[in-house]
């Protein structure tokens, strides 16, 4: 076993992989379910459209600030270097453990979506396993628990064989998943399967509205915080890091694109309610082949996406383990110089979201976002102390913008009454209980170094 850094990695990942690595773990599962279960409710096709447009101005411009410190840090645990180095280990420290639970939480998120989508897909048609219980007003099977928790295993380990097995399969899975995408939506416009007179139908009574579209804005980060996911792999890329830019902004405009598509489907096709109204425009334009192919594209989008996940988060948690923050049995690695350990832990605590199954989605969501947002202030202000020191009037000005997009959703989600999604006392008890994990862990290592 060794506990040593990750050094001379090779360098696998092409352009491509890196726009897929992005991609799909910026459209993941919520693609999929999230435009059925809480957009169209919240705003309606009209306000989710107008969500995405601040959402896109804001991530734009946190992207920006992304890859501005990932040039100047272009190591796979870039994230930590840079806030250490311009604000100190403590502050590293914070954004880090936040940012790595945003990333769990999204994991856990992916998973219980498609196998909810699996088990709502394949209801009636295969024998259904009497153990089940109620659960947040969600009736959570055996099998439903037993399939989110082999899709974390699983992909879990084939993280663990490195990047280069990663890298080609996730941009495999990524053009499956958006060709057949793309072809629904083009079958429903040329077949005359959309009805735009459904457009406001899904909207619940008493929603729309500025609270409705501030709702789904304040989302934003969790659903585009994929895009990051690439500056933990810099030390892979086969191409000069300064064109992560254009690979890390074509990424976020699919992700985009994806959920307009997919939320437009829902809108304006679908005729039944629930959850799922994807799956049912795609019965109306295929048939019964219709949802088999969904969860086709489904099921590619968040394997790719719990992917790229894992490694993010796995390099978060080891860039706090390499400076000795965390115990050093977070630095054990595997053959191929992956944090297994750090893949296993990672993978407990997703699976374990496993057993509340969509109960589960509406205290993850803010955890999700709030993390996300917490690192998105740091990297923007260090962005600001970096372009202040170098004269760049540019980044000064976006990296100002970052942080005031960035404290804006917060406010959104936390403040009473701007937001239908807020979080709950549950979402709050994660936090409490990840933030007290990590002061535990912090307390300890500097108390050892204090001693020294």
């Amino acid at each position: 076993m060794k506990y040593h850094r990750v050094i001379n990695l090779k360098s696998d990942l092409s352009p491509i992989n890196v726009w897929a690595l992005s991609f799909v773990c910026i459209a993941g599962g919520g693609a999929f379910v999230v435009p059925g279960l809480l957009m169209l409710p919240t705003a309606g096709a009209v306000g989710t459209m107008a969500a995405f447009a601040i959402g896109l101005v804001a991530i734009i411009s946190l992207a920006l600030n992304d890859d501005y410190m990932t040039v100047h840090y272009p190591v796979d645990e870039g994230e930590f270097t840079s806030l250490e180095k311009t604000f100190g280990r403590e502050h590293a420290f914070l954004c880090t453990w936040f940012l790595a639970v945003a990333e769990i939480a999204a994991i856990a998120l992916d998973a219980i979506f498609l196998s909810y989508m699996v088990k709502e897909c394949f209801a009636g048609k295969v024998v259904k396993l009497k153990l089940s219980y109620d659960i947040g007003g969600y009736e959570l099977g055996i099998g439903e628990v037993f399939t989110g928790v082999m899709l974390v295993m699983i992909t879990g380990g084939l993280c663990i064989k490195g990047a280069h097995l990663v890298g080609n399969l996730q941009t495999a899975l990524a053009e499956i998943s958006l060709f057949l995408v793309v072809v629904l939506f083009v079958v429903a416009l040329v077949g005359g399967h959309a009805d735009f007179s459904l457009i406001h139908d899904r909207l619940e009574e008493g929603k729309g509205g500025i609270r409705s579209v501030l709702s789904i804005a304040s989302i934003m980060p969790w659903l585009f915080m994929g895009f990051e996911a690439v500056t933990h792999a810099t030390e892979e890329f086969r191409f000069p890091v300064k064109k992560l830019m254009s690979v890390m902004i074509a990424a976020v405009m699919s992700g985009a694109l994806f959920y307009v598509l997919t939320t437009l489907l829902s809108a304006t096709v679908a005729k039944s309610g629930g959850d799922l109204p994807l799956f049912d425009a795609a019965r109306i334009c295929f048939g019964d082949a219709g949802p088999y192919l969904v969860l086709v594209a489904a099921g590619s989008m968040v394997i790719a996406s719990l992917m790229g996940l894992f490694n993010s988060a796995s390099k978060v948690i080891y860039s706090m383990a390499e400076v000795n923050v965390l115990p050093r049995w977070f630095r054990i690695l595997s053959r191929v110089l992956t944090p297994e350990n750090t893949y296993f832990f990672i993978a407990v605590l997703a699976s374990l979201a496993q057993f509340f199954g969509m109960a589960a989605v509406g205290s993850l969501i803010p955890v999700a976002s709030i993390g996300a947002c917490v690192g998105f202030i740091y990297t923007s202000a260090a962005a600001f102390v970096t372009a202040k020191k170098e004269g760049n009037t540019f980044f000064k000005i976006n990296s100002v913008a970052g942080i005031i997009f960035a404290v804006a959703f917060l406010v959104i989600m936390l403040a009473p009454g701007l937001s239908y999604l807020a979080p709950g006392i549950s979402t709050w008890l994660l936090l409490a209980l990840w933030t007290m994990i990590g002061f535990g862990y912090f307390w300890q290592a500097f108390h050892k170094i204090d001693i020294r």
